[in-house]
């Protein structure tokens, strides 16, 4: 008993205490707090600091005369700055009179208080209004209305908040443009997704076969479009019209017969007059026009089953600094008429071609002499003779020539054509190519640039397994080419284009059909005046490519056929129309299928049940409007526009019934969720889910189907380029002669590192020491070559996870997109790597500069770190500095290319938490060993504030700098970071 009423006293004096603690504490509120700054802290301040930090002279980027005794949350870290160097002595400086004791302790004791209420203050939450940003509403409207088509690009673009974010709720505004502007969008997509079911759609359709001499009747006039045309020869291609086949009726689209045309027929001067023409093939052309030239064999070459394609070689495309006609091995479809809008189809019927290896540029020797039944020699005078292969295997072709003769003309060039497959290159030595054959007489022939009578012998000697040149022949041949196709638009001096889907793997030496699909709107297009009669304006262009990745010898892409059709159309009306027009003609009454088309729609438009008076008003709409034009369609369209103008689509909206935190309900858990993690809307599942009111319940199923979905790199993409500021490696004019490997094509797919890297964690749960150091890249064939990674990569341009053994390789920090943008084009720039640093990777962002700082001279004859000295000294720089440049002086082993350099800059580096490091590798055992922590609570606290689409209050986020997130161990494991953020009260409350 006695320990019973002992227990009970030492309970109840601890309540008294907390409750007399708590009673003192709401004493102190903001009235008494702003009382005591006005009297004892405002006083000190004037008297001892605002001297030197005030509007006009900030020293060390400091300015303190603006600060109130408030304390809102932007100026609380600079109040806890302030405390540190009063408490440490370090302010006012030795050359200052110092603050008496008695009023040092009051602004102290007054500072402590104030930053306490501080931190458990709670902001009224209120609920949030927040628009979408361009991308989830371009992402919503795709979705609700089963297009594809982007509508946004006239919307400008979001700002940027203080992180980096363009989904925070403070820059996110909407003016009266921006109304009329998503009106117009509204009423474009609807068109767009909507048909008259009663008329039958018109379908374009033709397709156009390729191979050597197809065309037995080819067109008789010559055709010519512009300076540089390379058109395939006429007989080495065909257009035929098709009519697709379709469960529904449908009118077949025809190019007219007859035109005519004035301007610009010959070349590039301009012919006026005018011409009529009659052929398919003066509206459809077979192109090859590109950047002239190819480093090794033939970069096109026409078969008897096909178009043979080698890789396309990129060039940057910049007017006088590079060709603009695009990429060398250029193959393109020309046509004047394309659908305006809907999707689209190509079907690209390709194959990998049974190829050979070209040794002109490999050190081979020509092959030591056989047996008769190992090799076969051939003339000129043999030509008409068949080929008799004495065994199959790989062969060696080793051309012999007669010496050239001074008035003997021609050039080099040699083409060997067996069973229809032709190899061609300029020959260099005699050793030519390698080539698998089979056993058998075999047709044969062979082209000489000087002339057959130029060639002495061609000897065929078949190669043991296990020599090198037949290894390497294998290991050629296991290699496939990869298939892209392109739309877009022909220009004097070039082409734009984008691509359409991802590219194909052809692995097979058999024919296959490869379907790539996409909306036409999504792709550059011609703007043609009216009445423009120039034979030249106005042609689209569909590209198809053998993708280059990095340069190695691989079989050539042989092209069979490319077929177009579009708008493409599985059913009528199309599925677009039924998402829209919910409800059939099987519901007679006008009234009753208007109202419940308008609903369902509404629902899937606000992510939520549509209340009674928000149908009642969209009803109201209906009526007006199916008064005045007695047209179904039209009245609903007209409403379904106003739904996607509505501040319920627009904006994510969570109501709140109070000032106090609210748990979410389950549609706003749904959108926000959405939001996060697709940034787009929530599909049917999710809503159902939702519906069911079971979405709480089933929270970590429903996160992991998501992260699994495609949409999921939606997410990635976003916040990890708005995260690590890659806009800078955009934007950053990187000097081309220093580094010429970073070129327009490199820097595409190096952009995408960060973020392929990020995505791969995610999905496979691993650390965010990940992040800072790993054994393993993200890569595809073209960073492997950047690199300089050895290891043979076969992914094509696809990104794949790959086991690295170099130090210098391996986490976001060694990543070129990052230390490139990070630079200023010529050299490493240590202020702005460092200043990255502390801002994204350990969430310790400096001071803004301030104001009338004088440009420094860039004077290069001086070492680094006496140019960091100078800028150091500037009056007001020296403190932010101190927390920045040692950081960016680790990263002095990274060129302005992003590369690794070795040991030739100086990398020696104190940092600012005091420990020395030399180069990227020490600083990042440092962080994994040391620092860790700081680095989860950097990725938690912008994942968070990305999540919400706020930047964090104060108080939440010293409560998620000293707590973390519950459920994340301390190996901080990224998938479990978000499904932790999901979870918590940042995300589920309100």
């Amino acid at each position: 008993m006695v320990s019973l009423t002992q227990s009970f006293f030492r309970r109840l004096t601890e309540l008294f205490t907390l409750l007399l603690l708590l009673c003192q504490s709401s004493a102190l509120k903001a009235d008494e707090l702003q009382t005591q700054f006005d009297s004892k802290v405002l006083p000190v301040l004037r008297n001892h600091c605002f001297d030197c930090h005030n509007v006009d002279d900030r020293e060390s980027g400091v300015r303190l005369d603006h600060l109130d005794g408030s304390l809102p949350d932007g100026a609380i870290k600079l109040w806890e700055h302030v405390g540190k160097q009063i408490e440490s002595g370090a302010m006012p400086p030795e050359d200052h009179s110092e603050i008496p004791e008695q009023q040092r302790r009051e602004l102290l004791s007054w500072l402590e208080a104030s930053l306490h209420e501080a931190r458990i203050r709670e902001a009224p939450n209120n609920g949030i209004t927040r628009r979408l940003t361009v991308t989830q509403y371009r992402h919503a409207l795709q979705e609700l209305l089963g297009i594809d088509d982007d509508f946004t690009a006239t919307l400008p673009d979001d700002g940027i908040s203080k992180d980096g974010f363009t989904n925070d709720i403070e820059t996110l505004s909407a003016s009266p443009l921006q109304i009329e502007a998503w009106f117009n969008i509204a009423t474009q997509a609807l068109e767009a997704s909507t048909v008259d079911p009663t008329v039958s759609p018109t379908v374009q359709n033709f397709r156009m076969d390729l191979g050597r001499g197809i065309n037995p009747q080819p067109l008789q006039e010559n055709l010519i479009l512009g300076a540089l045309n390379r058109l395939l020869p006429k007989q080495d291609f065909t257009v035929t019209e098709l009519t697709p086949e379709k469960s529904f009726p449908i009118q077949a689209y025809r190019l007219p017969a007859k035109y005519r045309f004035n301007e610009g027929y010959s070349g590039n001067a301009t012919v006026r007059g005018w011409r009529e023409y009659t052929s398919i093939y003066h509206k459809v052309f077979a192109c090859l026009r590109g950047d002239g030239g190819y480093p090794k064999g033939e970069p096109y070459e026409s078969v008897d089953n096909g178009l043979l394609l080698r890789p396309a070689i990129p060039n940057d495309s910049v007017w006088q600094r590079s060709t603009t006609y695009g990429p060398k091995a250029n193959f393109k479809i020309a046509l004047r008429e394309l659908p305006r809008h809907g999707r689209f189809r190509v079907t690209v019927r390709a194959a990998k071609f049974d190829d050979a290896l070209l040794l002109s540029n490999l050190n081979a020797e020509p092959a030591e002499q056989a047996s008769p039944q190992e090799s076969v020699t051939m003339s000129a005078e043999q030509k008409d003779q068949p080929l008799v292969i004495p065994q199959s295997g790989i062969y060696q072709v080793d051309v012999y020539r007669r010496p050239k003769t001074e008035d003997e003309k021609g050039n080099e060039r040699f083409s060997l054509q067996i069973d229809g497959r032709r190899f061609t290159d300029q020959l260099k030595r005699t050793p030519a190519m390698l080539l698998r054959l089979a056993e058998g007489e075999r047709d044969w022939s062979f082209d000489f640039g000087r002339g057959d009578a130029a060639i002495e012998k061609i000897v065929l000697t078949r190669l043991s397994m296990d020599d090198p040149l037949a290894q390497r022949y294998e290991t050629f041949m296991q290699q496939s080419p990869w298939l892209g196709v392109y739309m877009g638009l022909r220009r004097d001096c070039g082409h734009t284009f984008n691509q359409v889907e991802s590219s194909r793997v052809v692995d097979q030496l058999s024919t296959q059909a490869f379907v790539f699909e996409g909306a036409i709107n999504n792709f550059p297009r011609p703007d043609v005046q009216p009445g423009n009669d120039n034979y030249l304006a106005g042609l689209r262009e569909i590209l198809v490519h053998s993708v280059y990745t990095d340069g190695r010898d691989r079989p050539r892409l042989r092209i069979e056929t490319i077929e177009f059709e579009g708008p493409l159309y599985e059913s009528w009306p199309p599925q677009s129309h039924r998402n829209v027009f919910s409800v059939g003609p099987e519901v007679t009454d006008e009234l009753e299928r208007a109202r419940e088309t308008i609903r369902r729609f509404a629902q899937r438009a606000f992510r939520r049940p549509v209340d009674l008076q928000e149908m009642a008003g969209l009803m109201e709409l209906w009526r007006e409007h199916y008064q005045q034009s007695k047209d179904f369609h039209a009245s609903t369209r007209y409403v379904l526009a106003g739904i996607l103008t509505s501040p319920a689509f627009l904006f994510h909206v969570e109501n709140s019934q109070s000032p106090k935190p609210e748990p979410l309900n389950q549609h706003e858990l749904a959108a926000k969720l959405a939001l996060f993690l697709w940034d787009g809307p929530p599909d049917q599942e999710l809503t159902d889910v939702a519906n069911r009111g079971q979405l709480t319940a089933e929270l970590d199923k429903t996160i992991d189907r998501m992260i699994a979905d495609p949409k999921f790199e939606r997410f990635t993409e976003t916040f990890v380029r708005q995260w690590l500021s890659l806009d800078k490696f955009d934007s950053v004019e990187v000097d081309r002669r220093k580094y010429p490997a970073l070129s327009k094509f490199a820097r595409k797919h190096l952009r995408q590192e960060p973020v392929r890297t990020f995505q791969h964690l995610v999905r496979t749960n691993q650390s965010v020491g990940k992040l800072i150091q790993s054994d393993e890249m993200v890569i595809n064939e073209t960073l492997a070559k950047y690199y300089g990674i050895d290891q043979p990569i076969e992914s094509g341009p696809e990104f794949v996870a790959v086991s690295v053994d170099r130090s210098h390789l391996g986490g976001l920090l060694t990543q070129a997109a990052i230390q490139s943008g990070l630079s200023d084009g010529r050299e490493a720039n240590p202020v702005k790597r460092g200043a990255w640093f502390a801002r994204k990777i350990i969430a310790e962002p400096p001071n803004d500069p301030p104001p009338n700082v004088p440009e420094l001279k860039d004077d290069r004859s001086l070492p680094l770190k006496e140019r960091l000295r100078q800028h150091r000294d500037v009056k007001g720089c020296v403190k932010c500095h101190e927390g920045i440049d040692p950081w960016g002086v680790a990263f002095q082993q990274y060129d302005a290319g992003g590369l690794f350099t070795g040991n030739k800059a100086d990398a020696k580096s104190k940092l600012p938490d005091g420990v020395e490091v030399d180069g990227v590798a020490e600083l990042q055992q440092h962080l994994l060993q040391n620092r860790l922590a700081d680095v989860a609570f950097s990725v938690q606290k912008h994942l968070v504030t990305y999540a919400i689409g706020r930047p964090l209050q104060y108080n939440e986020w010293v409560r998620l700098k000293e707590n973390g997130l519950a459920g994340v161990d301390e190996d901080y494991r990224l998938q479990d970071m978000i499904r932790a953020i999901v979870h918590s009260d940042y995300f589920l409350k309100k």
